[in-house]
């Protein structure tokens, strides 16, 4: 039996890991800017959730922000030798984190999901290791916003990191709700 293979009604983008173009783009002036608003964001969000374990899902910056949060014990886990002050660092992929299961208050997710070539499986994993009453902290490129509107021009010159791999809030509440998830809010850095 031979298959014949249909061709693709629209490119797919290659399942090369983001992260390095990720940290680069926050290197730059408008990274820069994008991450003191998403720092003053999270700055307002994490004092007023306690537990007594939090991790932070991947590094794109070398910085701590989870400074803000009440949470003594943090943790950052990423695919590289993370090392941001303030943090324990782990070394691990974001789909097979290496914690029990219900063991932590707090996850929070800072663009983890724009680059994994499989977020439902972040997703996942980040709700087994989350205790029934913890929280999970989302952050993350909005596809229907003027950031995502790029996205419809794919010029060459606009080769940013969260334009290969959209995301909608939409569809990000559709498979937290599968994950038995309460979306509390949906806030806006810019």
């Amino acid at each position: 039996i031979s298959m014949m293979e249909l061709p693709r009604l629209f490119k797919t983008e290659p399942t090369h890991d983001l992260q390095p173009d990720f940290r680069c783009w926050f290197d730059s002036d408008l990274g820069s800017y994008l991450l003191d608003a998403e720092a003053a964001l999270i700055a307002r969000i994490l004092p007023d959730l306690f537990g007594y374990h939090a991790l932070q899902v991947g590094q794109m910056v070398g910085r701590n922000l989870l400074e803000s949060s009440r949470i003594r014990h943090r943790c950052v886990v990423d695919v590289q030798r993370p090392s941001v002050e303030g943090l324990s660092p782990l070394r691990a992929e974001p789909e097979k984190l290496p914690f029990a299961n219900n063991s932590l208050d707090l996850v929070f997710i800072h663009h983890g999901l724009d680059g994994a070539s499989s977020p439902h499986a972040v997703l996942r994993e980040a709700s087994r290791v989350l205790i029934p009453e913890g929280h999970l902290l989302i952050l993350g490129f909005n596809p229907w916003s003027i950031w995502g509107f790029w996205r419809l021009f794919r010029l060459p010159w606009a080769a940013l990191p969260w334009l290969r791999r959209p995301l909608s809030p939409q569809r990000l509440a559709d498979w937290l709700a599968l994950l038995d998830f309460e979306v509390v809010g949906l806030e806006s850095a810019c």
